[in-house]
């Protein structure tokens, strides 16, 4: 208050005690200080400036592939021999975050993925979640429409980078990696797309 008015509210000891004067009277002190602070505070509501459509949530199910659900199987039986190289074992610590992984995409195991590495549909076919995505991302690309995808591990991003660089569609990525800078002229450059394949942060 005094920052806002330092002319009206040049004593805060003599604003403490009569804040404290009034609570001691059964006055309400947060609501004094609300009509205080009224005049002086612009306060701006979403729904008074923007109409949004209603947030729409839906859940999909999808069974496992075949290389999930091995993997899944290894985790959840703790199989190291099945797990494949040493540094997977490390994943039977907290086994609840490696299944989470193992629905993402089984290549974020190492070792998962065939050898010779190649571009090419097994990324997709691999995983149900990336093989639903794929499905809607070529309903959805004909139509203009540019989407947001969401993640919260890079690992799973640099997949997703892969599968668009499989389509060959334009995309931007954001993650904690990116500067300032970097993150406002991706921002920019896809709301510029007319139909971009997708983003993520």
């Amino acid at each position: 208050l005094h920052f806002a008015a330092p002319s009206l509210f040049d004593d805060a000891g003599g604003f403490v005690t009569w804040l404290e004067e009034g609570l001691a009277t059964g006055g309400d002190g947060a609501a004094a200080a609300q009509r205080l602070w009224r005049p002086l505070m612009l306060r701006r509501r979403k729904a008074e400036h923007l109409s949004l459509p209603p947030k729409v949530e839906r859940s999909v199910r999808v069974p496992l592939r075949p290389l999930q659900r091995r993997w899944y199987r290894a985790l959840l039986e703790k199989n190291v021999s099945a797990l494949g190289p040493a540094s997977n074992a490390r994943s039977l610590v907290n086994v609840l975050a490696s299944l989470r992984k193992c629905c993402n995409h089984p290549y974020l195991f190492p070792g998962a993925e065939p050898e010779p590495f190649e571009e090419g549909e097994h990324i997709v076919a691999a995983s149900a979640k990336l093989l639903l995505l794929d499905r809607l991302l070529r309903k959805m690309k004909p139509r203009g429409d540019r989407v947001l995808l969401f993640c919260q591990s890079t690992q799973m991003l640099d997949v997703l980078q892969d599968y668009l660089h499989l389509r060959r569609w334009s995309y931007e990525r954001l993650d904690g990696s990116a500067r300032a800078e970097e993150r406002w002229a991706a921002v920019a450059s896809f709301q510029r797309q007319p139909g971009g394949g997708g983003g993520g942060g």
